[in-house]
C-alpha cells in the first residue's frame, strides 16, 4: 500500500483500535513473525469504492471492470516466473460491509469474463487469479441485505442515492442473484467438484453499532453476516470495530493471518511435491537434462525459493 493514498476509507476502516495505524499492513506481519514457518512477505492490495450513502455511487458492473483491471489483468496478482515456471500465489480477498458482496459480485464478473476473453495474455491472468484464489473473508456482510441499511437508503432521494445500496436490501433480487450464481461457482456444482474451490469466513460483531449515524441497533444480523459459509467467527464489538482489531490477540486480525498462514504452508508444500515430481521426472529422462535436474534439485535443497516473496 502506498501511504500517500490515506485519503481512501481503506487507511480509516482497517486500522488498530484507538489508532491511526493500518493493521494489514502494521500488524499482520508482526503476527506472522511470531507463527512457526512464517518466514515469508505478503503484499496487500487495495481497492477502494464509493460507499456514502448520500452521493451517486458508481454502478456495479462499471466498478468490477476498474478491479479487473486493477488487480487480475494487471499481472499484481500472481507471482513472477521461475525457471519458466509461474508458483501459486495464494490470494484471499476480505471485505467488509458492502465490499464483501461486491467481492462476490467481482469473482462471478471474473469467471464470466474469462469464459469469453479473446486476448489470451489476459484469460490466462483471469484464469491464474481463479486458480488462486483461496479464501475470502467477509466482516460484517449483510449476504442476505440489511434491515437498517434498507431503511437508511430509503431515507435519502433517488438522485442522491449510492446505488450500490441496492445490494443491501432484505432477500432483494440483485443480492439473491449474486448469492446464487457465487454459491454455484464455489461449489462447482456445473463441473461436478467434491469439495469448494475456496473456503470463506465469517466474522461479525456482538455489540450494537452507536456511530457514524447509527443509534444503537444492530446493523447487519447474525443470520445474514454468517449466510451460506464455511466458518464464522463473532468479535466483541460493533459494526465498524469489527476489523479493527485491539492487538494482536484480537479474533479479527487472527482469524485471518491464520488463514493466510494456512493457505501459504499448503502452497509451499504444494509447490515442493511439484519440484519433487519433476525432479524425479528429469533424473529418470534419457535426455541430457542435467542442468535442469541441477536447478530444481538446488531450489529443493533451499526450501522452494520461488515462493519467498508471499
Amino acid at each position: 500500500m502506498d501511504e500517500s493514498e490515506r485519503k481512501h476509507a481503506f487507511w480509516s476502516t482497517w486500522r488498530k483500535r484507538n489508532s491511526y495505524d493500518c493493521w494489514p499492513i502494521t500488524l499482520l506481519p508482526e503476527y506472522f513473525e511470531k507463527k512457526k514457518g512464517a518466514e515469508y512477505r505478503i503484499r496487500v492490495l487495495a481497492m477502494c469504492y464509493e460507499s456514502r450513502a448520500e452521493v451517486k455511487g458508481t454502478e456495479g458492473y462499471l466498478l468490477v471492470e476498474t478491479f479487473i483491471s486493477s488487480l487480475v489483468t494487471s499481472g499484481f496478482c500472481q507471482n513472477e516466473p521461475c525457471d519458466g515456471d509461474v508458483p501459486d500465489v495464494p490470494i484471499i480477498l476480505v471485505g467488509h460491509d458492502l465490499g464483501g458482496i461486491l467481492i462476490k459480485y467481482f469473482i462471478m464478473h471474473v469467471e464470466d469474463r474469462c469464459s469469453k476473453e479473446q486476448d489470451d495474455g489476459k484469460k490466462e491472468k483471469m484464469l491464474n487469479f481463479l486458480r488462486n484464489l483461496k479464501a475470502v473473508i467477509f466482516y460484517a456482510t449483510p449476504h442476505s441485505g440489511s434491515q437498517v441499511l434498507e431503511d437508511l437508503a430509503n431515507s435519502i432521494q433517488e438522485e442522491t442515492r449510492n446505488q450500490l445500496l441496492k445490494l443491501t436490501r432484505v432477500l432483494g433480487k440483485d443480492i439473491g442473484r449474486i448469492n446464487t450464481d457465487f454459491a454455484k461457482y464455489r461449489r462447482g456444482e456445473a463441473e461436478g467438484l467434491t469439495k469448494p474451490r475456496f473456503s470463506t469466513i465469517a466474522l461479525g460483531p456482538t455489540l450494537l453499532t452507536n456511530q457514524k449515524g447509527f443509534s444503537k441497533v444492530m446493523v447487519v444480523g447474525e443470520g445474514s453476516a454468517r449466510y451460506d459459509v464455511d466458518d464464522s467467527c463473532w468479535v466483541e464489538a460493533d459494526h465498524f470495530e469489527v476489523c479493527q482489531p485491539e492487538g494482536l490477540w484480537a479474533n479479527s486480525l487472527k482469524k485471518l493471518g491464520d488463514k493466510v498462514h494456512e493457505e501459504i504452508l499448503k502452497c509451499r508444500e504444494s509447490e515442493a511435491q511439484r519440484l519433487q515430481e519433476r525432479f524425479v521426472k528429469l533424473k529418470n529422462s534419457t535426455l541430457n537434462q542435467q542442468p535442469e535436474v541441477e536447478q530444481t534439485k538446488a531450489r529443493l535443497a533451499q526450501g522452494v525459493p520461488s515462493l519467498a516473496e508471499f
